[in-house]
């Protein structure tokens, strides 16, 4: 990743980053969309890949007594994409940092309009995996079993949802991490369905370590054990990946659909729910316009 060493390429790929960040704040549109409609998803991928268990142990080597020990790590420790990691994670945590702020404001004090307009991205993010995928009848099959399976599985009462329990906090890193790197299913969306998401966001907003940790580690296991299993999916089953996604999405847009009795509606609820659910479809469509203009001809992985 030669090209990423130049200031203004490192540049635009902070603004990426930022992009990246605010998307995984929102429920309905993925970090991972906006990498892959940007053009960096492959070198996404590639560079969390590049992060290894094995690098654990090459960080404790380094205090070694040997020298050879030590350079050895140190090489190993270096075969990181740091360049591209560090440039882009920077432009992610600026964004999460300004919008865990802003975001449980809205859902506080706006629920009805922040959850109509959340709809309408997670509706037109269902383009995103559905036109990667071949259109053959195993894929729509999976997506129907999927759509249902996602549906069922919002409706279930949720006796965890808001625990602080640091298992459960780690299972929420782990399980949004995951998401947050395929296209089109956002890593927040996932915290949602989970009950995690105000958790999280008010954790963040007072730096509340006591749930941070957990879920910290939870991203980091997600990211040494999930990447590798992504990129075989991808690889060897893509279309059928993209498909079962797609379902995904379908049958979990159930957990965001504004109209119902524990969402107060305003008055003249059906006009403002559909008019920001196209606002938010508009918002996402035109996210994946401007950037595609930069987008680099690459391969699914």
């Amino acid at each position: 990743m030669e090209q990423y060493r130049s200031w203004r390429n490192r540049i635009f790929l902070a603004l990426k980053g930022v992009a990246m960040g605010m998307a995984d704040m929102v429920p309905g549109i993925s970090g991972g969309t906006i990498a892959l409609v940007s053009g960096i998803y492959d070198h996404f991928i590639q560079a969390l890949a590049s992060v290894k268990i094995s690098h654990a142990l090459s960080l404790l080597a380094l205090l070694s007594p040997k020298q050879a020990v030590r350079e050895k790590a140190r090489q190993e420790i270096l075969s990181i994409e740091w360049n591209f990691l560090i440039t882009l994670v920077a432009g992610i945590l600026a964004a999460i940092l300004v919008m865990s702020r802003i975001v449980p404001f809205l859902l506080e004090n706006f629920p009805f309009y922040t959850y109509s307009f959340f709809f309408g991205l997670i509706l037109v993010s269902v383009s995103v995996p559905y036109r990667k995928m071949e259109h053959k009848p195993a894929e729509y099959i999976l997506i129907a079993v999927f759509t249902v399976l996602a549906f069922l599985l919002t409706g279930i009462d949720n006796q965890l949802a808001g625990s602080k329990n640091p298992v459960y906090l780690f299972l929420s890193g782990f399980l949004g991490i995951s998401a947050m790197v395929l296209p089109g299913i956002s890593g927040s969306y996932i915290l949602v369905l989970l009950g995690s998401y105000p958790i999280v966001l008010t954790a963040l907003h007072g730096f509340d370590f006591a749930v941070l940790i957990p879920f910290l580690f939870g991203i980091g296991a997600g990211i040494l054990a999930f990447i590798p299993f992504l990129k075989t999916l991808l690889n060897l089953w893509h279309s059928l990946t993209m498909a079962a996604l797609t379902g995904l999405l379908i049958g979990s847009m159930r957990a965001m659909w504004p109209f119902v009795p524990a969402i107060e509606q305003p008055d003249h609820a059906i006009a403002w729910g559909v008019g920001l659910m196209l606002a938010g479809g508009a918002v996402l469509i035109l996210l994946e316009i401007i950037s595609q203009r930069g987008q680099d001809p690459e391969s699914p992985l």
